[in-house]
């Protein structure tokens, strides 16, 4: 029977007039590789560091293995379900705690559902904002975070900054709608936590 999911905090933080600001600690469920299969081994250590933030203290811990393949890939899990997890919390819905709930929060076969309801809602909140028609052709022609991660540094950061205004626009039930799709924008954009910098 393979290994359960690990509990885990990261420290999170939010882009705000061009720094990052820590925004709060989560509490999380960590799948390792020991979570995927019995054949496949337990980190070989976890990284362990002391956070003060406040009066708050916590140790955050993450998994790490001297393989280096082992690593990449472990390192590649930790990253997606972190994303997962903070899109869920940013919602106000539980965190996944086994891959059952994570591989559901994931998507899978509803993603273009999804992604179909949040482009005709980007599109609406662009248009409530008073732009141009060519203004709102613009930011809907970045909505592919491949595309947007091309882009010069500036314009990106503009882009980025009308999907959060967006995000932020919706309330809780409108979140969960599209989870999925948020959630891909955090993983592709890498604006989850200063974990995922080392």
């Amino acid at each position: 029977m393979a290994a359960q999911f690990s509990n885990v905090i990261s420290r999170l933080t939010k882009t705000e007039n061009g720094k990052r600001n820590f925004f709060k600690f989560l509490e999380w469920n960590c799948p390792t590789l020991d979570s995927v299969s019995d054949s496949l081994p337990a980190p070989d250590s976890w990284n362990e560091e002391t956070i003060k933030e406040g009066d708050q203290e916590v140790i955050i811990r993450v998994p790490g293995y001297t393989d280096a393949i082992l690593d990449f890939v472990q390192t590649a899990i930790y990253r997606s379900a972190l994303g997962t997890a903070r899109s869920r919390d940013s919602g106000g819905n539980d965190v996944p705690t086994d891959w059952t709930s994570l591989l559901e929060s994931t998507g899978g076969s509803t993603f273009l559902a999804q992604k179909k309801v949040w482009k005709e809602g980007y599109l609406e909140f662009l248009e409530s904002q008073g732009y141009s028609d060519k203004k709102v052709h613009t930011y809907m022609s970045y909505i592919d975070p491949k595309i947007i991660m091309a882009l010069a540094d500036q314009k990106k950061a503009a882009v980025v900054a009308m999907l959060n205004a967006y995000e932020e626009s919706m309330d809780e039930t409108a979140r969960a709608a599209v989870s999925s799709v948020l959630n891909s924008f955090s993983n592709a954009l890498g604006v989850e936590a200063e974990e995922e910098e080392f």
